[in-house]
């Protein structure tokens, strides 16, 4: 929640979010159309520099049936000089690392409703995509990134399309982080917010239910019956049986 020296402005009906509806802190909610952006940004990893982005994505609307989001995105419309994370109709519901005719999908399907964490890390040749911080795709796109006009954005590709839903958390390294790091970001998040006594997120009761936190035992409040142990919800409550 805090823009280091590259802060942005928010526009077309950009919103901080409640906390409760958030990954950690606040997060931002673009409904298609809004944004943030950084007009002038300085210091971002340019050329063929080593770099990592990583946020938490919850999407609010099917992007196997409305495919075109942006999430983050700097640089040149030319090829192989984009750097972004969007998604695209050429890999319907998955994360898409967009570099301009230089580009990589893979994962599982973002769905409508829950929290992914995303990173694209790239080492100067190679660019790895991970979800939940497991590696779902690699390739050596040859990339050369140059800042453009748009500077850097959120929530909205320019002259293209937007993301409806929830962003948070976002992150841009001078480096290509290990494997193993983006792996512990992704499950530090998800078990700080699953064992600190809290119901936040998108938990059913206190950390459990949801997305991303272990399953609510028996008589523990529940949304619906993936929240449960025993994958049933009766009236608001895990139970042994979902018959009546």
């Amino acid at each position: 929640d805090a823009a280091g020296f590259n802060p942005a402005a928010l526009g077309g009906g950009a919103a901080w979010a409640l906390p409760a509806e958030c990954r950690s802190g606040s997060c931002l909610r673009f409904a298609g159309g809004s944004f943030a952006q950084a007009l002038q940004p300085r210091g971002l990893p340019v050329g063929s520099e080593a770099r990592t982005v990583e946020l938490w994505l919850n999407p609010e609307k099917d992007l196997t049936a409305s495919t075109e989001s942006g999430l983050f995105q700097y640089g040149t419309p030319a090829t192989a000089s984009m750097f972004g994370l969007i998604t695209s109709m050429n890999a319907p519901g998955r994360l898409y690392f967009y570099g301009h005719s230089a580009d990589l999908a893979g994962g599982p399907i973002l769905t409508q409703g829950v929290w992914r964490h995303a990173a694209a890390t790239f080492d100067g040749v190679n660019l790895t995509l991970f979800v939940d911080g497991v590696e779902e795709a690699q390739g050596a796109p040859g990339l050369f990134t140059a800042v453009d006009a748009p500077g850097l954005t959120l929530g909205m590709r320019p002259g293209g399309s937007s993301w409806t839903g929830l962003i948070d958390e976002v992150r841009l390294y001078r480096a290509a982080l290990p494997a193993s790091v983006i792996r512990d970001h992704a499950l530090q998040t998800h078990l700080g917010t699953c064992a600190d006594g809290l119901l936040d997120g998108d938990e059913a009761d206190v950390d459990c239910g949801g997305g991303l936190c272990s399953p609510c035992a028996l008589g523990r409040r529940c949304l619906a019956d993936g929240d449960c142990a025993l994958r049933a919800c009766v009236s608001g409550a895990c139970a042994a049986s979902s018959c009546t």
